[in-house]
């Protein structure tokens, strides 16, 4: 993880998924090309100057072995610093915070930019779909503020989860 902050700061950070990654990203010489989601559901891409992105990860276990690939395929392009894999919740909030926007397929990464005002593109990855077109959808679409979330939304997720396990106690549904 970084120990320079300063590095980060205004960075398009990118969290792509070992398994979504070719689907989802293209590199065309020194520019960084991403297919994400439009508002309206199409596909589209985005080009990035590759010196201004982080390839970010909060799943080493899936990832870094495409970090390590990436660093050594495209060492004239990036440098070492560009791959950032998040060990701890924290580390996740530090480098997220400095962004100047964030792409992502992972629905945590979104989540973490969207508490923090960082604004967030989802990258085109269809098996989670739903789960990230959802996300983006609450904070764009439906314009839910992260304090909204946290109390009126989180409130009504709780009665509905305490709902639940009151009737599985009382044995009329199995959970």
């Amino acid at each position: 993880y970084y120990n320079d902050p300063d590095l980060y700061r205004n960075m398009y950070i990118v969290f792509p998924r070992a398994n979504n990654a070719k689907q989802s990203i293209a590199f065309k010489g020194r520019k960084v090309v991403l297919e994400v989601w439009t508002e309206e559901n199409n596909n589209s891409t985005v080009t990035l100057q590759g010196q201004n992105v982080v390839f970010a990860t909060s799943s080493a276990i899936e990832d870094e072995n495409m970090f390590l690939d990436w660093m050594y395929q495209y060492y004239d392009r990036f440098k070492v610093h560009q791959f950032v894999v998040c060990n701890t919740v924290e580390q996740l909030f530090g480098l997220i915070s400095n962004a100047r926007h964030v792409y992502t397929d992972r629905y945590h990464p979104g989540v973490a930019a969207f508490t923090q005002g960082i604004d967030f593109t989802i990258l085109r990855y269809e098996q989670e779909r739903t789960k990230l077109i959802g996300l983006r959808d609450m904070v764009y679409k439906d314009k839910y503020t992260a304090a909204a979330v946290r109390g009126e939304l989180n409130a009504k997720a709780f009665a509905q989860l305490g709902s639940l396990l009151k009737k599985a106690s009382r044995g009329k549904r199995k959970v």
